[in-house]
């Protein structure tokens, strides 16, 4: 365990050797206590407590400098919504009576989100990141009864070892404990004869999600220990010089085109709606819904931002997910996978600039033939066919005297984090 937790960065802060468990069995220190590196130098003491605890369990008691400020990476639940609460029309109606004041184009970016926020709050429910667990399927309330009556009889066992009334308490226990069990037998019995004459009328029911949710890959658990998520972070994401962003001069009476309804209908249709949001937490299909409702709004927007070369910054910030690599030791920065969650709105806007500059790349005398990555209708394959015909190519014939045999080298170039560390200006 401690070779485990290592890895993770954790510190055991357990001294001495007073045990943290007591039972009628005998004593043992099975209780231990883990800090990240970073708040281990902030621990100003460790003890076990002598206090009643009502269980076999010690208490243990740690004291924790107050520093001011948190070390830990931010862990601010995103505003979220549930989708399938939407009400369209009044989602509508808001966009429809709002409008966004002409200004610069981050102003007008924050306004037309502030709009849609607001929007989101009228006609849908936020969702509550500590919503409790759904029961199991045979839960009961005279199941939860006699939990509760159990659950008493076991502390009024506990609290009278050593004395007279032991014996009866233990009596009490095992009966209370012998009937919940008796109960949830019988339930499940109930409850899993229901299930499979349901299952003949609604297959898509109750026991098919039954099914699933046991069938469903458990979730995939980010670092959580602050320095190696800033490792790494600071690996995938190296920092580069801030220099001066480079402008190319603007021809005079140059304009920029303003964004036309065909583009941004092209850009929203890319648009899926069971996708992940971004930090704003906007489903997909509201945002839909606004662009059908005011048009206008987001051509004015999106033009003021092509025309003045600004992306605004509300759209770059991203939700980064770690998603570790299998079979890759969670220490190394290079063993997770980045996955930065953007705004829609963001994302419909580079959409718009991409179909501008494929507009130009891919006109006669645009990108290189050989170009293979990033462009529509080819991919690494097509590279792959054209060195392999370009060899046999080569090789084909005969080598020696007046031969047409050459000779052919392929040169392989790696760049380490490529996308992450382009630079982002604007």
């Amino acid at each position: 365990m401690l070779d485990s937790l290592a890895l993770l960065d954790a510190v055991l802060l357990n001294t001495g050797d007073v045990p943290t468990f007591s039972g009628r069995q005998g004593s043992s220190v099975v209780d231990l206590t883990f800090v990240s590196e970073s708040l281990a130098p902030r621990v100003l003491s460790w003890t076990v407590s002598g206090w009643y605890t009502h269980s076999d369990h010690q208490a243990i008691v740690f004291e924790i400098e107050d520093a001011g400020t948190s070390t830990r990476p931010s862990t601010r639940q995103i505003c979220r919504w549930i989708a399938r609460t939407l009400d369209a029309d009044r989602f509508s109606a808001v966009v429809s009576g709002a409008s966004v004041a002409p200004g610069t184009a981050e102003d007008m970016a924050s306004s037309l989100m502030d709009v849609i926020t607001g929007a989101c709050d009228a006609s849908m429910t936020k969702a509550n990141p500590r919503r409790r667990r759904e029961p199991v399927y045979w839960w009961t309330e005279e199941i939860a009864d006699l939990r509760r009556s159990c659950l008493r009889a076991r502390r009024l066992f506990q609290r009278s070892r050593g004395r007279q009334d032991e014996e009866a308490h233990s009596a009490n226990y095992a009966s209370a404990r012998r009937l919940l069990r008796a109960a949830i037998r019988t339930s499940k019995r109930r409850c899993w004869r229901q299930l499979c004459d349901e299952v003949d009328s609604d297959i898509w029911g109750k026991p098919y999600r039954i099914a699933m949710s046991r069938l469903r890959c458990p979730q995939t658990r980010q670092p959580g220990s602050p320095l190696l998520v800033r490792g790494a972070v600071a690996a995938l994401f190296p920092r580069v010089p801030s220099g001066l962003a480079l402008r190319l001069p603007r021809r005079a009476g140059e304009l920029v085109p303003a964004v036309t309804m065909e583009e941004l209908k092209g850009a929203q249709s890319r648009i899926r709606d069971r996708s992940a949001p971004g930090p704003d937490g906007v489903p997909n299909m509201a945002l839909k819904l606004a662009i059908a409702a005011r048009p206008d709004v987001f051509l004015r927007v999106y033009t003021t931002c092509l025309e003045t070369g600004v992306f605004p910054s509300s759209w770059k910030r991203q939700r980064l997910v770690l998603l570790p690599k299998p079979g890759k030791p969670p220490d190394e920065p290079s063993s997770y996978r980045p996955l930065c969650m953007l705004d829609m709105a963001g994302k419909i806007l580079e959409r718009i600039i991409c179909g501008r500059l494929e507009a130009f790349t891919e006109r006669p005398g645009g990108l290189s033939e050989r170009q293979y990555g990033f462009r529509k209708g080819r991919s690494t394959i097509d590279a792959i066919e054209d060195v392999i015909s370009t060899a046999r190519e080569a090789i084909a014939g005969k080598r020696w005297y007046r031969g047409t045999k050459k000779y052919c080298a392929v040169v392989t170039l790696d760049l380490l984090l490529g996308k992450s560390a382009r630079l982002h200006h604007g």
